[in-house]
């Protein structure tokens, strides 16, 4: 339903409040029911999984939506950021080529000689790379994390990690379509604040359930496997969709 993919994709933005599909398995940092109820950290590792994919919630709207993780939204998300990651860093490269011409027309009319203007393509490799990064590195770090997981015998379903890695992605499309604007600054900035926002959002998404569950050691490791990740991917976007000197 397009009215819960965009509750779940709102819910990014605020990531002190739990997703939907994650409310009924006290995982979630705020979770009002964990002091009662506690992570599902034992017994049947689908048993919570499946509970959620069965319950129904009534929205303040009065509309009835399904809790259990979607994949609808994570893949449009993806394929957004994708094509729109590839599209902004090509109208980024002609606007930086368009200055170079520029500058190189008025050294070339104050020092006295011929003006060559350097021809702008457009980079279908963007697209190729960009398609990669986005699709590898989503399905990648779920099965990382739910791999690592299912090692510590915590019942968290693989669709869970999935569908919370690509809500995560939402906010690097935000950040996507604030960096065409061809101000490196603020470039800097979108891509680093999508970067800890998203990790946020997963780790107390999480939270509980790591934290009760996993000893200190791997605690902190998964936190600094999820943020580093994270930053890395904002960096990758800075550095090689964005980095053009505008």
């Amino acid at each position: 339903d397009t009215r819960q993919v965009l509750l779940r994709m709102g819910n990014t933005l605020l990531p002190i409040t739990c997703p939907d599909f994650l409310s009924d398995l006290g995982w979630h940092w705020n979770n009002q029911n964990v002091a009662t109820h506690g992570p599902q950290t034992s017994g049947q590792p689908g048993a919570a999984a499946a509970n959620a994919a069965n319950s129904m919630f009534e929205s303040a709207n009065g509309v009835l939506l399904n809790k259990a993780p979607d994949l609808y939204g994570p893949f449009w998300i993806c394929t957004t950021l994708w094509m729109l990651t590839a599209i902004i860093s090509n109208i980024l490269s002609k606007i930086a080529n368009t200055r170079l011409n520029a500058q190189n027309k008025s050294n070339a009319e104050a020092n006295g000689y011929p003006f060559v203007s350097v021809e702008w393509n457009y980079d279908f490799t963007q697209a190729s790379i960009a398609l990669g990064t986005v699709y590898i590195y989503t399905a990648l770090l779920s099965a990382t994390l739910w791999g690592i997981m299912r090692w510590k015998d915590l019942p968290v379903g693989f669709t869970h990690c999935l569908c919370a890695y690509g809500y995560s992605m939402f906010l690097f499309l935000l950040a996507a379509i604030l960096c065409i604007i061809p101000v490196g600054f603020l470039q800097w900035l979108a891509c680093m604040i999508a970067a800890v926002w998203s990790s946020l959002y997963i780790i107390l998404n999480f939270w509980f359930v790591w934290r009760n569950s996993l000893n200190k050691a791997w605690f902190l490791g998964v936190l600094i496997l999820v943020c580093s990740c994270h930053i890395g991917l904002g960096l990758a976007f800075r550095f090689y969709f964005f980095s053009y000197d505008l």
